[in-house]
């Protein structure tokens, strides 16, 4: 999310964040967060994830000038219901990949 809410924030978080993704659609066969724009895409991502808390929006708005951060309060479906078949180990290791604030992502070391 911090690649769609700031404008040019970086880390290698947020590669972790692709990773999850792609882990995610390597299991379920389609496309995570299939959005048409940059806000549809967050919107997305909170329909799965759910809204983050005002401290983390307030991180990710100190290092943007484009995208309006008043988001409704919204919980998320999960991901479970999108890969039932999946372990439990891989779902908690997808959300903990897929985890909103980057400081709470695991790194490629913890992920292994």
């Amino acid at each position: 999310p911090e690649c769609l809410l700031t404008d040019g924030y970086y880390s290698y978080k947020m590669d972790m964040w692709g990773v999850g993704c792609v882990f995610f659609e390597v299991m379920s066969l389609f496309p995570l967060f299939p959005g048409t724009d940059e806000v549809d895409q967050i919107r997305k991502i909170h329909a799965i994830i759910g809204t983050p808390p005002q401290d983390v929006l307030q991180k990710f708005q100190r290092n943007a000038s484009h995208m309006d951060f008043n988001f409704q309060p919204q919980e998320g479906t999960g991901f479970a219901r999108l890969i039932p078949h999946a372990s439990a180990e891989l779902q908690e290791l997808i959300v903990r990949l897929l985890a909103y604030n980057p400081d709470d992502r695991l790194s490629a070391r913890q992920a292994l």
